[in-house]
């Protein structure tokens, strides 16, 4: 059965890392990306609503004001 993968693109997928990353992402910083969509237009309430998400699901927190 041809596959249409020559040998020579078998031998170099072979000596690919076997951990596959996003661009630019860097292990052990502990930082993350998220991404989604939101089905309202891009404006303040937008903006207020990600913001919204994001403290809820904990990936960022609450600046605390001085007294």
């Amino acid at each position: 059965m041809n596959t249409g993968v020559t040998r020579e693109e078998q031998a170099k997928a072979k000596t690919l890392p076997d951990i596959i990353r996003p661009y630019g992402d860097t292990t052990g910083d502990g930082m993350v990306q998220v991404s989604f969509t939101l089905p309202i237009p891009l404006d303040k309430l937008a903006e207020g609503a990600a913001l919204a998400i994001a403290l809820t699901m904990e990936f960022i927190r609450r600046r605390r004001t001085r007294a």
